[in-house]
């Protein structure tokens, strides 16, 4: 039993060994963080928009913008809301939000865009038969999660480019 331990340990070692020369690097390192720190998140129109905009801020600065900015990030946002579950009698009982953004990630002293992309989160709500307020914090919920989804999918594709562009 201590041989099997031993030999497990020593495999675990000798893994960790490899691959601390692989030169791998996380994503959320102290030059990515710095320069997360410096993107200048432009408005985002709508009130869809400032939900996102509020989720993008909150991720790509949680511990305060930086006073000069590096980079900008440009969104526009497109949203929608559809009937997901329709029961017999033709009254809609689910509706999935949907929203879409294209962005794109500038640095500000060339101009030079970095990177652009189209991503989108979808969330959906029930609707309440007769409770218009129920159902209107629903929706507004539902919206929450899919701007946060799609701030976490930015924010990380922001931290790609950017740690790319580092790179060179």
């Amino acid at each position: 039993m201590p041989g099997k331990i031993f030999k497990s340990l020593a495999a675990a070692a000798l893994l960790a060994a490899a691959a601390s020369g692989c030169g791998f690097e996380p994503l959320h390192g102290a030059s990515v963080n710095a320069a997360l720190r410096a993107v200048d998140v432009s408005p985002i129109q709508g009130g869809p928009g400032e939900l996102v905009y509020r989720a993008l801020v909150e991720r790509l600065h949680p511990a305060g913008k930086s006073s000069a900015p590096a980079y900008r990030l440009e969104v526009t946002l497109r949203s929608t809301s559809s009937p997901l579950i329709i029961d017999q009698s033709t009254f809609v009982r689910r509706y999935d939000v949907h929203l879409q953004a294209q962005y794109q990630l500038i640095e500000i002293s060339t101009g030079r865009e970095v990177g652009r992309a189209e991503r989108d989160a979808h969330a959906n709500h029930g609707v309440i038969p007769n409770e218009i307020y129920g159902t209107l914090i629903g929706s507004h919920a539902a919206l929450e999660r899919a701007a946060n989804v799609l701030a976490n999918v930015i924010a990380t594709d922001a931290a790609l480019l950017i740690r790319a562009d580092q790179r060179g």
